[in-house]
């Protein structure tokens, strides 16, 4: 954990999140594990170009959007107010549509709507006193960019011809590393359980327990796995781009054949397991449905006999890798660390506060020992 948090931000693409995904394939391969490495591309990295009478305006790429032409697209601005379908009417066709963010309309209810009205772009400005435009997500088969508050209202009120150009400036990629250990009976037709758990951070934040703590104990799984003879065929995953959307996770599910996702039968997922805050005194078993599956049964049995301090609770939730796994038919459950009740994460969340100081060893060693004992009576040589 100190290791990858030395070396910060882990950020998808680059070069503390390949450093780390090398350090974790090298370890499992002095392990002695079968270990692949599976590379898929990242969203391009895009960058706009917005003027307006011949002056330029900062703007964001909303995610998602595409790219344009070299000469980009030129019209005239239509304001559509927040976006609503009522506020579009038939001058909105072939002009550039200027919404204002916020009135109950999502980002991708605003692009949609332009659309539909025949709009060739799409600038959405912000609702807060912000110096950096907007950044939002959607999907847009029309140019889409977001702007500061001050420059959209300035916008409004004097409407004019504006020239939107979006390209491609980088493109990255990430990877998976898939270690395996098969059966002491060698037959590649047994049941496969994961344990999985991402190796990326977000910007700011060295990714203390966000997730060296969950890329540790997997590792440390590993480690300990390596030797127990086997009834099922084990598959350790630590995935890339989880961060900006389940993006390696979903990757790996949706790589695998229908054979293999037959043969599945548990993902066991560990993400931010070991927080010193106080309050999360809770560990969260999550699952898509919120109902209970193996994953879930068998680290509530094991917690009773190994007499784990924390409360287990069931609970539905996604955001995190398990979902690429539920995606496919696959019984998945996150572990993770919340305040009863409030169900609310640690106070470090996606900041630079997200350090060492605020990791907890005892209770990574009581994750460490509750989903490796449940995965170990699941895979186990009976």
């Amino acid at each position: 954990m100190e290791t990858l948090t030395n070396w910060g931000p882990r950020v998808t693409g680059t070069q503390a999140e390949q450093q780390t995904l090398d350090y974790i394939k090298e370890t499992l391969q002095d392990y002695g594990y079968e270990v692949a490495r599976q590379e898929f591309d990242l969203p391009a990295v895009k960058a706009s170009e917005f003027t307006v009478g011949g002056s330029s305006i900062a703007s964001a790429v909303a995610r998602n959007s595409v790219t344009t032409e070299e000469a980009g697209v030129t019209a005239e601005l239509f304001f559509a107010e927040f976006g609503e379908k009522t506020d579009f009417t038939a001058e909105a066709s072939g002009k550039i549509a200027l919404i204002a963010r916020g009135g109950g309309v999502t980002f991708q209810d605003k692009v949609n709507h332009a659309q539909e009205a025949g709009a060739v772009g799409v600038i959405i400005y912000d609702n807060a006193e912000k110096e950096e435009p907007l950044s939002y997500s959607a999907t847009s088969e029309i140019p889409a960019i977001g702007i500061t508050k001050a420059q959209g209202e300035s916008l409004k009120e004097s409407l004019g011809e504006a020239k939107i150009i979006i390209n491609v400036v980088e493109q990255r990629t990430s990877s998976n590393i898939i270690a395996k250990k098969y059966p002491e009976n060698s037959n590649m037709d047994n049941e496969i359980v994961y344990i999985t758990a991402h190796v990326d951070s977000v910007p700011g934040a060295p990714g203390a327990n966000d997730n060296a703590t969950g890329t540790a104990a997997a590792l440390e799984m590993a480690r300990v796995l390596k030797d127990q003879p086997l009834d099922k065929e084990l598959r350790i995953v630590f995935v890339g781009a989880e961060e900006i959307g389940l993006v390696g996770s979903r990757y790996y599910a949706n790589s695998l054949s229908e054979e293999e996702r037959t043969r599945s039968i548990a993902n066991f997922n560990m993400d931010m397991v070991a927080t010193a805050w106080e309050n999360a005194t809770a560990i969260y078993t999550n699952t898509v449905s919120g109902e209970a599956n193996l994953v879930t049964e068998s680290a509530n049995k094991v917690a009773k006999i190994i007499g784990t301090p924390s409360e287990l609770v069931l609970f539905k939730r996604g955001s995190s890798d398990h979902v690429a796994f539920d995606e496919v038919g696959i019984p998945a459950a996150n572990f993770i660390r919340r305040e009863p009740g409030t169900h609310n994460l640690e106070p470090y969340y996606h900041n630079e506060n997200d350090v060492m100081q605020y990791v907890s060893k005892e209770r990574l060693k009581e994750m460490i020992d509750l989903v490796g004992g449940a995965v170990y009576s699941v895979v186990r040589e009976k």
